[in-house]
């Protein structure tokens, strides 16, 4: 991937479909606390989320909509930034990781272009951009198709990585997107698996029944132990919770 300077900015493409310095000039004029309300009614522009993590927009770019990501967490971390003197920064990983969901024969968003600005060469801000897959959270009706794309997922041999129903999507097209995803290597086998069918069903208890032969696994049940013990050493609320969940679960 060749990427190339513009000002202060270094450009990485992953799309040939989009002008990326006029991109690079509209994704500027997001930032700052306030963005001024000729920006917003030009490229028809909606907050999807802004907390000290993250800032993630919705907006419109040669008539088509796209989303602007700005990590902004691993901006104020001196750690984080150093380390970007060694690997790629977030939003260059994050925007491999969406090819990668592609390659692999998933439905999700398309990579456009990744945006970073460095200082003593580590990266001091960056911006990923790429496509909004319009839908919905997967409703019930279709909790099967779900579990089959997470089943694919595992059959390649990755993990999705934050696998809870939320990070799925429901097209407009009747089809199911993983969003959110991190595609890891799969390294722990059949107890990487249970991680992520416990964490979806932990995302919506009406997943039990698409569970029960993976619930009687081995690696499963060591799961739930372990967590258990994790849950026991670190917070009472959160023992009760998860007692909530088991209750609910029988």
């Amino acid at each position: 991937m060749k990427s190339y300077a513009s000002g202060d900015w270094i450009v990485y493409p992953f799309s040939n479909d989009y002008n990326l310095d006029d991109l690079l000039k509209c994704v500027e004029m997001f930032e700052g606390n306030e963005v001024h309300e000729t920006v917003i009614k030009k490229y028809c522009i909606e907050v999807l989320k802004s907390d000290y993590r993250s800032v993630v927009i919705k907006f419109t770019f040669n008539g088509k909509a796209l989303v602007a990501k700005r990590p902004i967490e691993k901006h104020s971390r001196a750690w984080a930034r150093f380390v970007t003197q060694f690997r790629d920064s977030e939003v260059v990983e994050a925007s491999k990781k969406l090819e990668r969901v592609k390659r692999v024969g998933l439905i999700g968003n398309q990579a456009i272009a990744a945006f970073e600005k460095r200082i003593k060469n580590r990266v001091a801000d960056s911006w990923q951009v790429y496509t909004y897959l319009e839908g919905c959270v997967p409703p019930i009706e279709v909790f099967e198709k779900v579990k089959e794309i997470l089943v694919k997922i595992h059959q390649q041999g990755y993990l999705h990585g934050d696998s809870q129903l939320q990070n799925f999507l429901y097209t407009l097209d009747q089809q199911i997107a993983v969003i959110d995803v991190k595609l890891k290597h799969n390294r722990l086998g059949n107890y990487g698996r249970s991680m992520e069918y416990e964490y979806l069903c932990r995302s919506n208890f009406c997943f039990k029944p698409y569970f029960v032969k993976e619930r009687k696994w081995f690696s499963y049940k060591l799961y739930i132990f372990f967590k258990f013990l994790q849950l026991r050493f670190r917070d009472v609320k959160k023992i009760r919770e998860w007692f909530g969940y088991k209750k609910n679960q029988a």
